[in-house]
């Protein structure tokens, strides 16, 4: 698959806004079920962080990572090559970056 940010933004909105997938489908992928860290579940194929960001992160060719994340209204797409440092946090490279800027935003 050859993507971009641009086609990654299409696809989130598209699954976001429910023109993407039939109503049962769509309830099927936004149950969360908990996974044991607070404010943290599972969907089918999203993750639900700090119990208000909801997307998926994943690896990509060659080492690089994903993340696509939609909270309150903003779309987050990162991708990456490299994992930083992640001062802490049990976060992905490209969710880390996520974070950042939603803290840099000062939304989250």
């Amino acid at each position: 698959m050859i993507s971009d940010t641009e086609d990654l933004l299409v696809w989130l909105d598209a699954l976001m806004n429910g023109t993407l997938l039939d109503q049962r489908r769509k309830t099927g992928m936004f149950t969360f079920v908990d996974i044991g860290a607070p404010g943290y579940g599972y969907g089918l194929g999203l993750e639900k962080q700090q119990g208000e960001a909801i997307g998926h992160t994943g690896d990509v060719v060659y080492g690089g990572q994903a993340a696509m994340y939609r909270y309150q209204g903003w779309s987050f797409i990162v991708l990456i090559n490299a994992s930083p440092s992640n001062e802490g946090l049990n976060l992905f490279g490209s969710e880390y970056l996520m974070y950042k800027a939603m803290r840099a935003l000062g939304i989250w």
